[in-house]
């Protein structure tokens, strides 16, 4: 008997299984969405291989895994995926610990996309009302 094997690059080979797993039977494993990279990758290669109902269902566990050290790339993917739920969570966590987010790595590389740095500064410093 031969076999053969399907070389996949960039995809790694649990996200891939992962993927099968929905595509044959429409069910998740439950912890690579909880592991955060995990998650992250799932969300991607969804997205490459145009599964959005995959895109969707991972989507909604990221914000469990949002914390100082990961939104601002949270933030940078859902700008990527056009995810407005997602973006909106993230900016609403950087303006509430906008302090400790532009401290990190992610918040320099969300820094530089000219598209998110309105809003990201809309999100840490919002306009006060008018008083008329």
């Amino acid at each position: 008997s031969q076999t053969r094997e399907i070389r996949v690059e960039g995809v790694e080979e649990t996200t891939m299984r992962a993927m099968l797993r929905y595509i044959y039977s429409g069910t998740l494993d439950k912890r690579i969405l909880s592991n955060y990279d995990s998650c992250l990758s799932l969300v991607r290669a969804a997205h490459q291989y145009d599964l959005p109902e995959l895109v969707e269902a991972s989507m909604d566990e990221l914000p469990e895994h949002m914390h100082v050290g990961s939104v601002s790339d949270l933030l940078l993917l859902a700008d990527d995926l056009s995810c407005h739920s997602l973006k909106q969570q993230c900016l609403t966590f950087i303006g509430c610990h906008g302090a400790e987010v532009q401290d990190t790595e992610g918040f320099l590389r969300a820094a530089k996309r000219p598209s998110l740095i309105l809003e990201i500064v809309a999100a840490i410093c919002p306009k006060k009302a008018r008083v008329p």
